[in-house]
């Protein structure tokens, strides 16, 4: 599906880009050769960027939240 118009990038090049480690949406458009043109691309690509980068992992007290508490 296309996501930009204007520069003709597909949902499939951006995830192209992601999985070369490009991560931001000027990544994109540099990837592409090109440049943002009116901008209502930019969220999508940034929605499908954010869906493919690596969540963290591992079971710290952070990430269950119980994180301690500063002593009064």
């Amino acid at each position: 599906m296309y996501i930009c118009l204007c520069n003709a990038i597909s949902d499939k090049h951006v995830r192209a880009c992601a999985g070369q480690g490009r991560c931001s949406v000027s990544d994109v458009y540099k990837a592409r050769g090109c440049q943002a043109q009116c901008g209502k691309c930019a969220k999508s690509i940034r929605a499908i960027l954010d869906e493919l980068a690596p969540q963290p992992t591992g079971t710290g007290a952070y990430l269950e939240g119980a994180a301690a508490k500063p002593s009064e």
